[in-house]
């Protein structure tokens, strides 16, 4: 008698963790993600055809199977070097040397020593 009531409540537990595991996908799901982004092609067509279940699976995928490296290559602009630098960027380069750092302009400077220290200033 106690083995079945243990088998029963054990199957009780799986049922109820197996429903809440479930969770419904909807157009919407996507709402927030940008489908033009390269790679995403196929999660595009399954959002526009209605197949959303596929489409969140193949997003999925698509984000297991990425290169853990990060991609900076469209991230960067192009500079001319013989161009003079900006003087405000001169100046937070400099400070930065000297490890002093302004965080917000209507805040002073920080230096390494004051933010390990936790001495702030405030």
């Amino acid at each position: 008698m106690m083995q079945t009531r243990y088998f029963l409540l054990l199957a009780m537990l799986v049922i109820s963790v197996l429903s809440h595991a479930q969770q419904y996908v909807a157009k919407e799901s996507f709402n927030e993600i940008n489908l033009n982004y390269p790679g995403l092609e196929k999660v595009k067509a399954q959002v526009a055809a209605g197949n959303y279940p596929a489409a969140a699976a193949t997003l999925l995928a698509y984000y297991r199977n990425k290169s853990k490296e990060p991609d900076f290559s469209a991230a960067e602009e192009e500079i001319e070097l013989n161009q003079p630098v900006a003087k405000n960027v001169q100046a937070a380069a400099d400070s930065a040397l000297q490890h002093r750092f302004q965080p917000h302009k209507g805040y002073g400077f920080l230096t390494m020593v004051r933010i390990l220290t936790g001495n702030t200033g405030r």
